[in-house]
């Protein structure tokens, strides 16, 4: 039988060759999303846009440039734990140590042992996507639902609460690439609802979210 990752993954990695912006990923899982070399200027694009979020990047391998460009800008990085239940700050430190060189790349797996449980509340969820359509308002993941169930129990447990005193939601996020723009079948489509993609030189708003200031 063939599956969705061995029909949508070699597309979109043949686009990713084709426009420069393919990057190599050390054991990627079937399910995670292609990581891009324009990604740190995504993050940072994003990063501008919305400079006051404390910000929940889900765990994708393809956010990692995400994650140290929040704490290179000593910014709140917030990571959900493996099992998607609980969320972890992690400091600054984890990535400059007390010596002040880079420790290398930043590793979540396990979770640095400076990370500490995180219970205050989010203003934006980041997510990897495998390709995205402006016109069907959506993304495509070859995830099968498995960041639902975080994305979920984030926007329960860690929304924020407006003057009235009643929670608002929390916009999600998605990074990728220009090229990653595609017209798929909705077989395809994520379980996860997106506000918002943010390319390399593009913000696109495709949801309804109404944006509450921070």
């Amino acid at each position: 039988m063939i599956t969705m990752d061995q029909i949508y993954r070699p597309i979109m990695d043949e686009r990713l060759k084709q426009a420069g912006e393919w990057q190599y990923m050390r054991y990627p899982h079937p399910w995670h999303n292609p990581a891009f070399k324009s990604a740190p200027a995504a993050a940072q694009r994003l990063l501008e846009a919305y400079p006051h979020f404390r910000i929940a990047t889900l765990r994708d391998q393809s956010l990692r440039p995400l994650r140290e460009l929040i704490l290179e800008q000593d910014r709140v990085l917030i990571v959900p734990a493996q099992s998607g239940d609980t969320l972890y700050r992690i400091p600054r430190s984890a990535l400059y140590p007390p010596s002040g060189i880079r420790a290398g790349a930043l590793r979540i797996s396990p979770m640095p042992a400076e990370a500490e449980p995180f219970t205050g509340p989010v203003d934006a969820i980041v997510v990897g996507c495998l390709g995205f359509s402006p016109e069907h308002r959506c993304i495509y993941d070859l995830d099968f639902g498995r960041s639902k169930r975080t994305v979920g129990h984030i926007q329960v447990t860690h929304a924020p609460s407006g003057a009235d005193g009643q929670h608002i939601g929390i916009p999600v996020i998605a990074l990728a690439a220009d090229c990653q723009e595609v017209d798929w079948p909705e077989e395809a489509r994520s379980y996860v609802a997106v506000d918002v993609v943010v390319t390399q030189t593009r913000v696109i708003n495709i949801g309804g979210f109404k944006w509450h200031s921070c």
